[in-house]
């Protein structure tokens, strides 16, 4: 195997231990084992590209030859990576090339001769790199070297020969590598088709690539170090449609260190040969669609590959319907990305999936997520419309940011996660939930499923969450939208708004059915009521869905009240509408004025304030337990057809109100749990 063709030849090229100065090697043998002193580059006659070096040995040393041998036919020396083959490659001194890859790999500085691509900005670069891309996939493959600078990359019809339209096209094992962020490619000129600052075929054209690299470059598609007013249309910043490989079923290319900027979509790997790749790495930014597009949005493609520290954020900038990050396919790892601060500029009617302004969008199934985040995201934090996925240690932050909405898109809209209608046997497994602002809280509810979803299993937190602008209910952590809880559904959520939580649990085996559960445990909690009108008791208050479905719940109030005028505790029941029955059946144990046990059976319809007057034994502000009593609740709770959300609660009042009032101690509770008849 020979070198690509470096050199204007024939040249004559002398060996050097050092790329300034160091000492001259003359121990040489020629390709026909003659010795010489020097070698002088292919004139063309040999069969060899003009300018290449021939094959030729080096004097001895480990392990193959000396450690360092640095080629000088004027100008800068070139460093060679020799193996036990013959072969031998020349790469400009400096470049940083040769740290990598194993001996007998091809390293070529495309800013170097015979090149030179400008890296000034001032001229369009395209054609020098993708010539020294096209050598290096000839010489079987290797690495095309980009040093600092700033290079511009027009738009062709058949970039690289290959009937694709796009910027460079990457070939056959050739790693197209950078010098981290000052090494710039930047869009030039119009793009007339969706296609690739660097890809592999375009949208409409695939093509067959194996074991391609892309690393250690800002890739741009608008001029300048800044933003510009709005991305660039049509430029991608990777565009890999590979489809057709053989041998080695998976395409297996590698995208790293990476920072896209200003272009159509960010990344996008769109051929069924697209898989066992490994993404890593990559802040994205300003993109008028996607930053990061995983499959088709038709479906098929990009399937069977991992992800590490994607981190996108103002996608959707042009006010389209596009997520930060959208997934189409299957069997995908991703593992903490981050997708934040996309736009939303259009209405969200309550029900719907919308994947404007979202973090993420997966529209595929058995994918993976592990500690990957959504935030500050004008629409919902997650869109997950088909299920058998699995997340964990996910997190939903202020979605519906109110800084990302504009248009007709308003506060309140959009949740943390939305599971959509066709969505079954899926896992989010201690997820997290909520609205961080102090105000401006836009973020409607925690998780909220479609009811038709089923088999859902949910474990986590959601705090803060608020359905509407002015509700402060800590049950906006779980909501069902477009009906009621399924049965097969198991899910175990605290939820919290400021001082108040609640348990929201459904499906638990262990439980008969799951929980609902409303407590005032916070510290100085206790509240005392010197009215005669019932009033409800803080945090003691539950909403659970209707449409038919039936209810146990208890209740346990610790109180103290005048020895002379008692206390008054009761239940309110009521509905989110004009119709639809909501009825209370109830038994209360409670002390009798007299201070005998007593036990009492009720009914309370929406409207009604039904309630016992359990005895007091006087010192309602005091401390200690010795005049403090309980009323214990036992019943059932029916919400019919109708009925979105029920409300059951628990009320108290001062018998009479002209004594010291009734004090309500703080470990007081309320459970509630669904409950099915046979």
């Amino acid at each position: 195997m020979t070198a690509p063709a470096l050199l204007a030849g024939p040249t004559e090229v002398t060996f050097w231990s050092d790329a300034v100065s160091g000492v001259r090697y003359t121990d040489l043998l020629d390709g026909a084992g003659v010795a010489v002193s020097s070698i002088v580059s292919s004139d063309g006659t040999d069969g060899l590209p003009v300018g290449t070096i021939p094959e030729f040995q080096g004097p001895d040393g480990e392990p193959y030859g000396p450690a360092d041998m640095w080629a000088d036919f004027g100008g800068a020396r070139f460093k060679l990576v020799a193996s036990d083959l013959g072969f031998a490659s020349a790469v400009r001194a400096g470049a940083g090339a040769g740290s990598e890859g194993p001996p007998g790999t091809v390293w070529v500085d495309a800013a170097g001769a015979p090149y030179f691509a400008d890296g000034t900005g001032l001229t369009d670069s395209r054609a020098s790199i993708q010539a020294a891309i096209d050598d290096v996939a000839a010489a079987g493959g290797g690495v095309v070297s980009l040093a600092r600078g700033t290079y511009q990359i027009g738009y062709v019809a058949n970039a690289g020969g290959t009937g694709a339209a796009g910027g460079l096209q990457l070939k056959d094992k050739v790693w197209l590598r950078g010098e981290g962020i000052g090494t710039r490619l930047e869009a030039t000129g119009t793009w007339s088709t969706l296609a690739g600052l660097v890809g592999i075929g375009d949208r409409a054209v695939s093509r067959a690539v194996r074991d391609a690299r892309v690393s250690d470059m800002w890739l741009k598609g608008t001029p300048g170090a800044s933003f510009a007013g709005s991305p660039a249309a049509n430029v991608h910043g990777v565009l890999l449609n590979t489809v057709g490989v053989t041998g080695e079923p998976d395409a297996v290319h590698r995208l790293h260190d990476l920072w896209i900027w200003d272009t159509e979509v960010g990344v996008a790997l769109l051929g069924t040969d697209d898989q066992a790749l490994q993404v890593q790495r990559i802040r994205g930014r300003h993109f008028r669609r996607q930053g990061l597009l995983v499959g088709k949005e038709s479906g098929g493609g990009g399937a069977d590959d991992y992800f590490l520290g994607i981190d996108v954020s103002s996608a959707n900038y042009n006010g389209g319907a596009y997520a930060g990050i959208e997934v189409y396919t299957s069997n995908n790892h991703f593992s903490q990305c981050k997708s934040w601060y996309n736009k939303r500029s259009s209405a969200f009617a309550a029900g719907a999936a919308y994947k404007d302004g979202a973090g993420w969008y997966v529209n595929g199934t058995r994918n993976i997520f592990t500690s990957c985040e959504a935030q500050d995201n004008g629409g919902h934090g997650w869109v997950v419309r088909l299920g058998k996925n699995t997340m964990a240690a996910c997190v939903a932050d202020s979605s519906n940011y109110f800084d990302n909405i504009s248009g007709s898109a308003r506060a309140n809209e959009c949740s943390g996660f939305y599971l959509g209608s066709s969505v079954t046997e899926i896992t989010l497994s201690a997820c997290l939930a909520f609205d961080r602002n102090t105000t401006n809280k836009y973020q409607k509810y925690g998780f909220a499923l479609d009811a038709a979803s089923r088999n859902v299993f949910i474990t986590g937190v959601a705090w803060d969450n608020r359905a509407t602008s002015s509700s402060a209910t800590p049950l906006d952590g779980v909501a069902w939208i477009n009906g009621a809880v399924h049965p097969s559904h198991e899910i175990l959520v605290l939820s919290a708004y400021g001082n108040n939580r609640a348990t929201i649990a459904y499906g638990d085996p262990e439980e008969g059915g799951g929980t609902v559960q409303k407590r005032q445990d916070s510290p100085g909690a206790a509240v005392v009521y010197t009215s005669p009108r019932l009033q409800d008791v803080p945090a003691l208050v539950a909403q659970v869905p209707g449409g038919s479905l039936r209810y146990r719940w208890e209740a346990l109030i610790f109180y103290r009240a005048d020895a002379v005028h008692d206390a008054r505790i009761g239940v309110r029941t009521g509905r989110d509408g004009a119709a639809g029955a909501v009825e209370a059946r109830w038994q209360a144990e409670y002390p009798g004025p007299n201070g005998s046990a007593a036990v009492s059976y009720s009914s309370s319809d929406v409207g009604d304030n039904r309630y016992v007057v359990a005895g007091g034994a006087g010192n309602v502000g005091g401390d200690g337990s010795n005049r403090q009593r309980s009323c214990r609740f036992s019943g059932t709770l029916f919400a019919g057809s109708g009925v979105g959300t029920a409300t059951l609660a628990i009320q108290v009042a001062e018998d009479g109100g002209t004594g010291d009032g009734v004090r309500v101690i703080e470990e007081s509770f309320l459970v509630i749990t669904p409950a099915a008849y046979t």
